[in-house]
């Protein structure tokens, strides 16, 4: 074997090792998952008429309402609580979003901050030609879907 054959022959070598242990620490090392910069907990579900301050778009509609506490986990206010939560396999929403209310006071609120859980209700409203659903399946961004039974208001 000539020179040049052995220096090709232990750098082939060496790339070759170089990218087994690169692999192997690559396959080792997992990545950190996202957090979620909130967490949700579903408490009920309910029906309602009225839902202060929120207005129906035709006063014969009603509420579906969902009652949840979240808490602001990351280390900046979240905004957009409206897009945190959905329903599925209901009919007649008005609108896909919820109106958004802090149970404490009634106000109407887009925003929560990190370290303060707050006790909300997501208020969609739905037509009164649709029957009221038994149950609820909300869907909340980042989490398996959570499935509550609807009591009456």
């Amino acid at each position: 074997m000539t020179r040049r054959e052995s220096i090709t022959w232990w750098g082939s070598g060496a790339v070759l090792l170089l990218f087994a242990v690169s692999g192997l620490i690559g396959a080792l090392v997992k990545p950190a998952e996202a957090a979620k910069p909130w967490q949700v907990s579903v408490l009920s579900a309910s029906t309602a008429t009225d839902r202060p301050p929120l207005q129906r778009a035709d006063a014969a509609n009603r509420w579906l309402i969902v009652r949840a506490k979240v808490e602001v986990t990351g280390d900046s206010s979240a905004s957009g609580l409206s897009s945190m939560v959905r329903l599925s396999g209901v009919d007649g929403l008005v609108k896909p979003e919820p109106g958004v209310v802090l149970l404490r006071d009634s106000t109407q609120i887009d925003r929560l901050h990190p370290g303060m859980p707050e006790e909300v209700v997501f208020a969609w409203e739905q037509a009164a030609a649709t029957a009221s659903p038994q149950q609820l399946t909300v869907q909340i961004s980042g989490a398996q879907p959570v499935t509550v039974a609807v009591t009456a208001p």
